[in-house]
């Protein structure tokens, strides 16, 4: 049963930029699948409305079209399907479906801000007025996104409706209803069920970039697809493995974009290697559509960086002598060079080397008949088929010693964005200036800063602070009266100041036990992340103390047992975080958590783990003599951290764990729970190979 739920979107879109003052109405759409039922959502058309909806709720109603004698149809009266109205999940009970499942944390989230929105403070001045009415239209627009994204998010928001009622057979019309306003309702007739075929993902292409792939594929026969699932294999028929952790939205996640095509860059993991892609559209209601054709394309290397002349010499008075080397991760995968000359630096180059030189040599004596301004280039071609070119490199036989390479002495660059460059004058007596570039990226080919030259040793540069990049290359010439410039120097590396705090990780959750507070947290995903600190104080002192840090490795660290705690204790916890530049972000959330009577508790001990290969699971068993209410299974597969896996009844002394894969490494730990919420010390570990 199709729909196209791109176009409700741009629907709710366009009302929500049209007007604030749209009457009040709501957008219903469904979708059925066979092992589950109708599924419903809705969607409020502006904020007004969603408000409504989020504090009181929605009913859903049904009623059957039948037909008569005649030949018409007669509608039965309406009949509520739910028994409470549908409305958000409370935070604290979001909180712990999270635990269970992790999707739910932008639910969670986004009931967290609508509350503030729809609760704000009294404003104060007009630019807060104006600041609540944007944050109104957001939260509106949010609630489409959110609603659309998952069916557990929807569920979650009040904005989802599950009907296992439903036979395909009959015709229905549906009706969702405003609870704060029963006047305002929206039907959908509903016809008996024809299975159609699924739409297709076309166009699927592939490209080699560098370390990389790029897929793209045709995005306006894709309408009822606003998220996507892409697939990689080694085998053109089966073992895809999803390579998106979240449904994909499509370049820049913008639904409205008008780019003809989506595209997905994917690092493959080796080189030489033949991969096989495809690509499923997700439907709003996490249905996938048949996949693309598979596409095959194989990893290859391209080379990374230009060849660089570093030298001419005349030789015989006439004949040019040109050196150069390359960077020394290509040269494995080169296979030859070309050696192109011109007349002027503009001119048309002319192919000296009618078959490429050997990967090998990096040198090559011109002799055939030249002018006396000769301007050369070196191209290298690559295994992949790809090649690159040097920049130009002058030679005049009347005066074709260039002068030595300018050395940096230093370059800096303050708050302002102002740099500053020194570097040394080169020995010759008739170097006339010098040629200065500069590059964010030195896989480019750097930019000249000036159209002339540098007479100076020094330059004062002004570059953008807002630009995403901690560093800048320059690279430096020099050039004689005889316009013969130098080989480039080695890039300089100037550093990019970082004046902006890094954005702080949070604190997710705490447990007390006997033995103190665990605290779990997120860490901060700035790129120059250092190091993240865990602060604590007692609720009633002003100052903050460092915990625990993590750095480097540990970073992968992301809880930790406080068990410097006193009995009948509150304490209040909080992170910062540290960037590479020392910068310190503000204080996260804090989180407030009391101790209560401290008391030492005997891990589980005698934990075993048996393999059955016919039954297809694995035992557990363990010995815990004291009383507990129950027992925390944790669990990790081939080395990763453990998570919370199961729960087994304080009475039970063994667990069979069936949702098990071949040829993997697990490993169990099992926690003792007390009554009061204490639990025993982390205990014994088994590993065992299935």
């Amino acid at each position: 049963m199709k729909f196209n739920f791109f176009l409700v979107v741009l629907f709710v879109l366009s009302v929500f930029a049209s007007s604030a003052q749209e009457k009040d109405s709501l957008v219903l759409v469904h979708y059925y699948q066979q092992d589950k039922g109708m599924m419903l959502k809705w969607l409020p058309v502006n904020f007004s409305t969603f408000a409504k909806g989020f504090e009181k709720g929605y009913n859903i109603y049904r009623a059957d079209v039948k037909k008569t004698a005649d030949g018409g149809e007669v509608l039965s009266d309406f009949l509520k399907l739910n028994a409470e109205p549908l409305k958000q999940i409370g935070l604290e009970t979001l909180k712990e479906k999270i635990t269970t499942d992790t999707s739910l944390k932008s639910a969670y989230l986004f009931i967290a801000g609508a509350q503030d929105i729809i609760n704000p403070p009294v404003q104060t001045s007009p630019l807060s007025a104006v600041e609540q009415s944007s944050g109104q239209g957001f939260v509106a627009l949010m609630s489409a996104f959110v609603t659309i994204q998952s069916n557990a998010v929807a569920e979650a928001i009040g904005h989802f409706w599950l009907d296992k009622s439903y036979i395909p057979t009959e015709k229905y019309v549906y009706r969702i209803e405003l609870v704060a306003n029963p006047k305002i309702v929206t039907n959908i007739i509903v016809f008996p069920f024809q299975k159609t075929a699924n739409e297709k993902i076309m166009g699927l292409s592939a490209d080699l970039e560098k370390g990389a792939i790029a897929l793209s594929w045709y995005k306006n026969n894709n309408k009822n697809f606003p998220y996507f699932n892409i697939y990689r294999s080694e085998n053109p028929n089966k073992n895809f493995v999803k390579l998106n952790k979240l449904p994909f939205t499509g370049i820049f996640g913008d639904a409205r974009s008008e780019n003809e095509t989506t595209t997905f860059i994917d690092s493959f993991p080796e080189y030489n290697k033949m991969y096989y892609y495809k690509v499923v559209g997700i439907n709003a209601f996490e249905a996938e559509g048949i996949p693309s054709d598979v596409v095959a394309i194989e990893s290859k290397y391209l080379l990374q960086g230009r060849p660089k002349i570093t030298k001419t010499f005349t030789v015989n008075d006439s004949d040019i002598l040109i050196e150069w080397n390359v960077y020394p991760e290509d040269l494995p995968y080169i296979k030859g060079y070309t050696i192109k000359r011109a007349n002027r630096g503009a001119g048309v180059y002319k192919t000296l080397t009618p078959k490429m030189l050997p990967a090998k040599d990096l040198k090559y004596t011109d002799v055939s008949k030249k002018q006396n301004s000769n301007y050369y280039v070196v191209c290298a071609y690559g295994q992949a088929g790809d090649s690159i070119c040097s920049l130009l490199y002058s030679h005049l036989l009347d005066d074709s010693i260039p002068p030595s390479v300018p050395k940096f002495v230093y370059g800096i660059c303050d708050t302002l964005g102002i740099v500053t460059l020194k570097w040394n004058k080169p020995p010759e007596e008739d170097v006339l200036g010098y040629r200065l570039f500069k590059t964010y990226d030195k896989s480019f080919e750097p930019r000249r800063i000036l159209p002339g030259h540098i007479k100076d040793t020094f330059y004062v540069d002004t570059i953008s602070l807002k630009e995403p990049y901690n560093q800048i290359y320059y690279t430096i010439a020099a050039i004689d009266n005889r316009a013969n410039p130098s080989a480039p120097s080695d890039f300089f590396i100037v550093k990019i100041p970082d004046n902006k705090p890094p954005s702080n990780g949070f604190l997710k959750k705490f447990e007390v036990s006997k033995q103190g507070i665990h605290l779990f947290w997120a860490n901060s995903s700035v790129y120059d992340l250092k190091k993240m600190h865990l602060l604590r104080k007692k609720t009633e002192d002003v100052v903050y103390d460092t915990i625990f840090t993590t750095e480097g490795e540990q970073l992968k660290i992301t809880e930790f047992l406080d068990t410097l705690t006193r009995s009948n204790t509150t304490y209040d916890y909080t992170l910062v975080t540290e960037d590479e530049s020392g910068l310190y972000s503000e204080h996260a959330t804090t989180i407030t958590a009391k101790q209560y009577k401290k008391e030492t508790i005997a891990s589980v001990k005698g934990v075993q783990a048996f393999v059955s290969r016919e039954n297809r699971m694995i035992k557990l068993v363990w010995e815990y003599p004291s009383h507990a209410t129950g027992f925390k299974i944790y669990r990790s597969a081939n080395n990763e951290p453990l998570q919370t896996y199961q729960f087994a009844e304080g009475s039970t002394r063994e667990f069979f764990d069936k949702r098990i894969k071949p040829n993997t490494t697990y490993t169990y730990m099992i926690v003792a729970e007390l009554q009061g919420g204490y639990t025993s010390l982390s205990g014994e570990k088994v590993t065992v190979v299935y």
